[in-house]
């Protein structure tokens, strides 16, 4: 049986959607809720052993608590930090605020990137599902679950200069588009690895040990020596290592089991429509924002230009009564005056 194998992981980027991972959107239609429980979530615990749940909002809020992210980094290289700190005479060297802070001051925010690296996952395409039968669509949605379970579950083994964070087996992603074909509507599991570069501890020539390092060339160069120090070389060996462990997988479920050869799979046309669509949701959700703040600065507009209008009707009120003061003034000087010039006619 031919498949073809899909891993979309760039060297060079650092891009992830935590939100989409962790089921955090609301307004994402391909995601079908009531099969999100079939989503299986791989993490840290506290001992930093690396488990895995199932898709049940607990356990999502676990990892999409802000501090899972830190505190996972900081266990994982506690040991190493710890080794250099107490190599140094004094503070100016030291990590101080653990290993996390110090990749976000390195190569994260102050340098637009994430702290950690995704790679995504996918064992054969819905093009697999065309005209099978419902219950051979589901034999395969099985044994592609057990692969790629079992390629995050000996990923750290088969690559020992890389530490996961935290992974996600999506198994709730389907096409609901009524008028594309019915094979379609079936879901292919597929995977986000979320991971962090551990290369090999450095030491000085005098054995002093050197600053831990979070570096994904050096992690390469551990992992494939044969790059003849190439970083890029190292890059396209662990990749094309990463589809044949897929295959070595796939094989002890299926023994005919062959690779499809399809170059650059579709499923990252998939992943850039999602990108596309997270942006394009954000777009729609920053404009609805403004708007109301603009119905709320127009209500607050109307409501002062109403102010106003009660003001100047209020002034104008206050003009015309000081009209009218005014000229019952006149009247009652121009009466006083005629009352004192008779007075004065009449004893005069």
């Amino acid at each position: 049986m031919e498949r073809s194998t899909s891993i979309v992981k760039s060297n060079k980027t650092r891009k992830r959607n935590l939100s989409h991972n962790n089921r955090q959107y609301s307004n994402e239609p391909h995601i079908d809720k009531t099969l999100t429980k079939n989503n299986t979530l791989y993490y840290r615990d506290e001992q930093g052993t690396l488990t895995s749940k199932g898709g049940e909002p607990e356990f999502y809020e676990y990892v999409a608590n802000p501090d899972y992210e830190k505190n996972t980094i900081n266990q994982l290289f506690s040991a190493q930090v710890n080794q250099f700190n107490n190599a140094q005479k004094g503070n100016r060297n030291r990590i101080l605020n653990g290993m996390y802070e110090h990749m976000e001051s390195t190569v994260g925010k102050r340098g637009g990137y994430n702290t950690e690296r995704e790679l995504i996952l996918a064992v054969g395409s819905k093009e697999d599902f065309k005209g099978k039968s419902d219950d051979a669509i589901k034999a395969k949605q099985e044994l592609r679950h057990k692969v790629i379970d079992k390629f995050i579950k000996g990923f750290e083994v088969r690559y020992p200069s890389i530490r996961i964070t935290q992974a996600h087996l999506h198994e709730d992603e389907r096409n609901t588009d009524t008028d594309a074909p019915s094979y379609l509507s079936y879901v292919n599991p597929h995977a986000h690895i979320d991971f962090v570069p551990m290369p090999v501890p450095e030491f000085t020539d005098k054995g002093k040990p050197k600053k831990p390092s979070a570096s994904m060339n050096k992690a390469l160069l551990n992992m494939f020596p044969n790059a003849e120090n190439d970083t890029t070389k190292a890059f396209n060996a662990f990749m094309e290592d990463a589809r044949s462990y897929i295959d070595e997988l796939a094989l002890k479920y299926d023994t005919t089991h062959v690779r499809k050869e399809v170059g650059t799979h579709d499923y990252k046309k998939v992943n850039d429509y999602k990108e596309f669509k997270d942006r394009e949701n954000a777009l729609n959700s920053r404009e609805t924002e403004l708007d109301s703040s603009k119905n709320e600065l127009d209500s607050r507009k109307t409501e002062l230009d109403d102010k106003d209008a009660d003001v100047s009707q209020r002034l104008s009120n206050v003009k015309m009564r000081e009209e009218r003061v005014k000229d019952k003034e006149a009247d009652i000087l121009k009466t006083n005056l005629t009352v004192v010039g008779a007075i004065g006619k009449h004893y005069g």
